[in-house]
């Protein structure tokens, strides 16, 4: 996520870190207890410090007792200054050791044993949010040699190592790199050196704020709460009584995190859409009934309101949305953010910014600048996981924001769903925030709920709190036609969406560990055994991975389609093959599978390269063919690994009481009109979690029979490992 501006308290905090206020405290103590005391062993040091006062100019006309602080003080913001910037270059250039990642953590080298070691002792103490951001490295630019080989060698796989296209490849990316390749190459290293990072402006500006296409499903993504648990919640009983908690906590996680680390607001421009930070702004919106309201969610005093009083809050918005009438296009305004971009933004200019009602520009100011959307949903939504992720993914057409980072949306089964925009940050982030929130309610429910099902109120008094407000504005016969028309639109995109989510649980991560294999690598392999089984042919595969580990970094891709991965499929499908053979394919695929995660990560991936060379190409005026190519072929499979148990405090999600009590995970639509997109999450050591979607228009793809699939694979690769030894 690119960090924004944050409070001046904790500029300050972070500017000095890896340093703090309280060295410059005791250098200045140190040397003003020197100077006045006279030891003979510090004389020379104490007389240097003399000829720093001369240096500035603190003379003896200045007193005694005055001078000495003067010079204290001055000798401190020198000395200060000098380690701040030294502990932070030095942090900087040992977090740029990425050598431990290549190695086993239980046989780590002596240099990667010295190299934590030096970490842990130049670092500073309790970093907040922001700390690290000046001692990360910069994302280095791969070589370009390298990265055309790695392309290459990616698309060899797909196509067959002596096709037409494979050779066509190759022609194409010896000419780019002997023509204007380098000449990017080199643009883009001059980029590097000073921008925070040399991608990731560029990729959310073109990937995320520029595409055209409706948020829903082809970017957003959901994330869900328990898989199976409920947090005492009663049949029957209001939707208001089991998210005052959620919404308190998610709140907390957020102030917690940097005391106002900013969520942007991603509203749509004709050509480009504006993300605004939120910084000062202590309210989210409530939808209820087709009605909006703004609620402050802090007291007088600036703290959290407590639970109990969300609760009694959000009961009187339910009791209130009834009493008022609302036409059905004006219960249905939200559709109107599911539409494509440039058309949501003509209407958006047309009917709230421009209009000569006041009260829409008003209405939208005010919804645009919340903290989030709370959305109560009164359709019923079984506990079925794949309903679930539809009504997170896309909702019912009305009830979702697609703009605001963040929608909270609430069933009337207990259940509530996140849906996130993806501009400002991706899932890990979002993920790690909600894991607060399920793992407090998981772990300590009857310290929020009383045997009621209610919120236990808070033993403190709460300050004065503001009364919701139910916003106003003005639906004219125009934009009630965009608005119904949009809502029809939303139908139809939802319809066409094919998710399943499921949950397996014959085995997970513990036995695939016993396997020797990577659980993720595993994984990888057992979607392109499903796809091959089920489409007869190999898939150009897109797995995310993080590239955190430097200033400003996102994400990067792994091709996860490798020789070695077909050559354990094809051994995988064919009828004389001992499992001897498909055992040892099986690891070799993993391993180069978790070398290239691991090269993603160290910033060597190939694909956000490509990418910035393009990007660099159409800014100079050139058009490379082979670029434009090479970054449009589709994606078939798009996948990822949702984290979990990301809490240092978390109970682990494998003792008997918590196994019900981990998140499915979440996930989002296909990148591809003709794929899949595959998000799963190795819960522990006994279930994988599953979240398949794709286009029911389109003519091959059938999420509930590669879902079979894939539960067939996963069953088979295990069936390998029956009655062979782990060391086979």
């Amino acid at each position: 996520m690119q960090p924004h501006a944050p409070p001046r308290r904790n500029s300050i905090y972070n500017g000095l870190w890896p340093t703090h206020i309280y060295n410059l405290m005791v250098t200045t103590g140190l040397v003003t207890l020197l100077l006045f005391w006279h030891p003979a062993w510090a004389g020379g040091f104490t007389s240097r410090l003399w000829h720093l006062a001369e240096v500035l100019n603190i003379g003896d006309s200045i007193p005694y007792t005055i001078r000495v602080p003067l010079v204290a003080i001055a000798f401190g913001l020198i000395f200060f200054i000098l380690l701040l910037y030294l502990r932070r270059y030095a942090l900087r250039a040992l977090l740029s050791y990425k050598g431990w990642m290549y190695q086993p953590p239980r046989t780590q080298s002596w240099t990667t044993l010295a190299w934590g070691l030096l970490v842990k002792i130049v670092s500073g103490y309790k970093p907040s949010t922001y700390s690290c951001q000046a001692a990360l490295p910069r994302m280095p630019v791969p070589p370009l040699r390298r990265t055309l080989d790695q392309l290459i060698d990616s698309l060899t796989p797909l196509y067959g190592q002596d096709s037409g296209q494979v050779r066509d490849f190759k022609r194409q990316a010896a000419e780019f790199e002997k023509s204007i390749g380098y000449k990017l190459q080199r643009v883009l290293q001059l980029k590097s050196w000073w921008a925070p990072n040399y991608v990731t402006d560029w990729w959310e500006k073109y990937v995320y704020l520029m595409s055209r296409s409706p948020l829903p499903i082809n970017s957003n993504y959901y994330i869900l709460d328990h898989s199976y648990f409920k947090a005492n919640f009663k049949s029957g009983s209001s939707s208001r009584l089991h998210c005052a908690s959620p919404v308190a906590g998610e709140t907390n996680a957020r102030q917690g995190a940097d005391r106002a680390a900013p969520d942007p607001q991603h509203h749509p421009g004709l050509h480009e859409p504006v993300r605004e930070g939120i910084f000062n702004y202590k309210h989210i919106i409530v939808l209820s009934s087709g009605h909006y309201y703004k609620v402050d969610v802090y007291d007088s005093d600036g703290a959290v309101l407590s639970t109990r009083v969300l609760e009694d809050l959000f009961q009187w918005i339910v009791d209130d949305s009834k009493q008022h009438d609302i036409s059905q296009s004006e219960s249905r305004l939200a559709a109107l953010t599911a539409l494509e971009r440039t058309k949501w933004a003509k209407i958006r200019r047309q009917h709230f910014l421009e209009s000569e009602a006041s009260a829409n520009k008003d209405f939208l100011a005010t919804l645009e600048s919340a903290i989030n959307v709370v959305s109560f949903c009164s359709d019923p939504v079984s506990d079925d996981f794949s309903e679930r992720g539809k009504m997170g993914l896309h909702g019912n057409g009305r009830n979702i924001w697609f703009d605001k980072n963040a929608n909270l949306i609430f069933h009337p089964s207990g259940r509530f769903a996140v849906h996130c925009e993806h501009s400002w940050a991706d899932a890990p982030v979002f993920a790690h925030l909600i894991e607060f929130v399920y793992t407090a309610e998981a772990a300590n429910p009857d310290k929020i709920y009383d045997s009621g099902g209610r919120c236990l109120p808070d033993p403190a008094a709460q300050k004065p709190i503001r009364q919701p407000e139910r916003l106003v504005w003005r639906c004219s016969e125009s934009l009630a036609n965009e608005i119904d028309d949009a809502y029809q639109f939303s139908l139809k995109n939802n319809a066409d969406l094919d998710l399943v989510v499921r949950d397996f649980n014959e085995y997970g991560k513990g036995v695939i560990k016993c396997f020797k294999v990577s659980p993720d690598a595993y994984v990888q392999m057992v979607l392109h055994l499903a796809y091959y089984r089920m489409h007869g042919k190999f898939a150009l595969t897109y797995e995310s991975s993080m590239t955190r580990l430097f200033l400003c970094g996102r994400t990067e891709t792994v091709r996860s389609l490798t020789q070695s991965a077909c050559d354990f499929v094809l051994a995988m499908c064919a009828k004389e093959c001992d499992s001897g053979l498909r055992i040892r394919l099986l690891r070799r695929a993993a391993d180069e599978h978790q070398t290239s995660y691991r090269n993603a990560m160290a910033g060597l991936g190939c694909d956000r390269h490509l990418f910035a060379l393009y990007v660099i190409g159409r800014g100079l005026g050139y058009e490379s063919e082979f670029l434009k190519s090479t970054l449009t072929l589709p994606w078939i499979l798009s996948t990822s690994q949702q984290p979990q148990q990301q809490l240092a405090d978390t109970p682990s999600c494998d003792l008997p009481e918590f196994r019900d009590c981990v998140s499915p995970g979440g996930g989002f639509g296909p990148v591809a009109d003709q794929g899949y997109g595959v998000s799963y999450m190795l819960a522990g050591d006994f279930r994988i979690f599953f979240h398949v979607s794709s286009k029911r228009s389109a003519a091959d793809t059938d999420s509930t029979r590669f879902m079979d699939h894939i539960y067939q694979a996963l069953r088979d690769v295990k069936a390998l490992f029956d009655g062979h030894s782990t060391a086979v």
